[in-house]
């Protein structure tokens, strides 16, 4: 995951833990993001999973079934 940090992407990604973020309008930490991808993607790959792990265990449909069905309970 390459992302921009600004809006909601800084708060779901942590940075060389989940994904990169490169600062806006910085062109040269784009390309360098970008070039660090390329040159590491065993890395990269290792993001990757742990990117989809937290969206499985954060933000999946069944998540929020269980969290309604608690609201509901309750």
């Amino acid at each position: 995951v390459l992302a921009s940090d600004i809006g909601g992407m800084g708060e779901l990604i942590t940075n060389q833990h989940n994904g990169l973020l490169f600062e806006r309008s910085n062109l040269n930490d784009l390309v360098e993001k970008i070039e660090y991808a390329y040159n590491n993607q065993d890395k990269m790959q290792a993001m990757s999973e742990v990117a989809y792990q937290n969206i499985i265990s954060n933000y999946s449909l069944n998540k929020y079934i269980s969290e309604y069905e608690q609201v509901f309970r309750n």
